[in-house]
């Protein structure tokens, strides 16, 4: 009896003994900065068989094998679960797979609200923490007050999908707070695109906004291709008094009015400013608002009305301001008894 205990107890050591314990491992990997097609392989020890069940936004996809791939269309935490046995033994374990960095996305789009496929030159976004800032660094031609650059490339993923056909032109700012900001886009060189309109006429509802969530936040600015260079002009130049008519009638700037000049502001706002000279104390410096333009309309040969809450402008009966040329703008206004039109060009 002993005898047969003994035995036993001997077999079922040797039996033990004999499993062949898996150790589980994967080796790809596993925090892909975007979305994709990525390969998973096995590198652990002792398994014979494999099934993997990826769980997608569509449900799971079983597949076995010891490599699988994946696609993985949009930045997610994914889940992997794989099953390995061998003759033995059956063991399990689950894999986070954690797609993409968190991005503050730019994804420009044209008039015609189609994304922006190619560019001829480069395209770069400009972030800023609101209008004033890009407003000053447009007026001292620098970058003084960006916050964070980046240039746009093409990107088979955009709208937080992976998407097939063309690229398109797309960009993001990594780690930025949670906040609103404004984002201006420029192609480089000659200027044939920016989203200045935009801004001017969406104002701080055109600011983007980031809320750091688990899926990136996507800014659309809405570029527009017809002579932005005027567009760029109007906002970051000062343009001086050169031309003076009443009724028609070229009468010359008069000598105390050779300095005066006005600017132009994207939050809408303007400035006329009489210089040092006011004539003997006779004008006085202007503020007020304009409007009218439309975000995509040609910037050239389109006029804004024009509001004077203060200075010698106040008085007109009426006032608007035309742009007449990439360097040229011209303020029509009546003052009740004539019709004066003041030429100003861009400095």
């Amino acid at each position: 009896m002993k005898s047969t205990i003994k035995l036993i107890a001997i077999c079922a050591v040797l039996m033990t003994s004999c499993k062949k314990d898996i150790e589980m491992c994967i080796d790809g990997n596993m925090n892909p900065a975007e979305p994709g097609t990525y390969t998973y392989t096995w590198c652990g020890t002792n398994a014979e068989n494999f099934e993997w069940i990826f769980s997608t936004t569509v449900g799971n996809l079983t597949y076995s094998g010891n490599s699988v791939t994946l696609n993985f269309d949009q930045k997610l935490k994914y889940t992997l679960r794989l099953k390995a046995s061998n003759k033995k033994v059956d063991k399990e374990e689950t894999f986070i797979i954690d797609v993409g960095t968190y991005e503050a996305r730019i994804e420009p789009k044209e008039c015609n609200g189609n994304l922006i496929q190619q560019s001829n030159s480069p395209v770069k976004a400009y972030l800023y923490a609101d209008i004033p800032n890009l407003q000053s660094d447009l007026r001292n031609s620098d970058k003084a007050n960006c916050i964070d650059s980046i240039t746009l490339e093409g990107s088979w993923y955009f709208n937080n999908t992976t998407n097939s056909g063309n690229q398109k032109l797309v960009g993001g700012f990594e780690n930025l707070a949670s906040g609103n900001y404004t984002v201006y886009v420029q192609e480089e060189g000659s200027y044939p695109k920016n989203n200045l309109l935009e801004l001017f006429v969406n104002g701080s509802s055109a600011s983007f906004n980031v809320s750091n969530g688990d899926w990136d936040d996507i800014y659309n600015p809405t570029l527009t291709e017809t002579n932005t260079a005027a567009l760029l002009a109007l906002f970051s130049k000062t343009y001086v008094l050169s031309e003076v008519w009443v009724n028609n009638i070229n009468t010359g700037v008069s000598s105390c009015n050779a300095d005066d000049n006005i600017i132009f502001n994207i939050d809408g706002s303007w400035l006329y400013d009489v210089g040092s000279d006011n004539c003997s104390g006779n004008q006085s410096n202007s503020v007020g608002s304009y409007f009218g333009f439309s975000t995509c309309s040609d910037p050239i040969g389109a006029s804004a009305s024009m509001t004077a809450s203060s200075g010698s402008l106040a008085s007109l009966n009426s006032l608007n301001m035309t742009i007449t040329s990439s360097s040229q703008i011209d303020l029509n206004m009546y003052d009740g008894t004539n019709s004066i039109k003041q030429v100003f060009t861009a400095q």
